[in-house]
């Protein structure tokens, strides 16, 4: 997934060294590491977020009410989102 491979470019790339020498400039370097550093924690409670509603509604299908009643229509399960989205060390 592509989500996954941005990640571990990522974590390949921005080593503690890396990100501490990015925090140390001046020239709008500090900005960036704390917008991508805000950008990954929102991407990761969004995909926690959407999970969890996603096990929600799969459990909530499953009642005998919801079933026989026909209360689910026609609409497909939602399918969870899994990627790695754990930034590196130090972001």
């Amino acid at each position: 997934m592509t989500e996954s491979m941005l990640t571990q470019v990522l974590r390949t790339t921005l080593t503690a060294d890396v990100i501490t020498e990015l925090r140390d400039e001046n020239d709008g370097w500090p900005e960036v590491v704390e917008r991508l550093r805000s950008a990954g924690q929102r991407v990761e409670i969004a995909r926690r977020f959407h999970n969890e509603a996603v096990r929600d509604v799969r459990r909530l299908r499953l009642r005998p009410q919801v079933r026989y009643l026909g209360l689910a229509g026609h609409t497909p399960l939602p399918s969870p989102v899994e990627f790695d989205d754990q930034l590196p060390d130090g972001l």
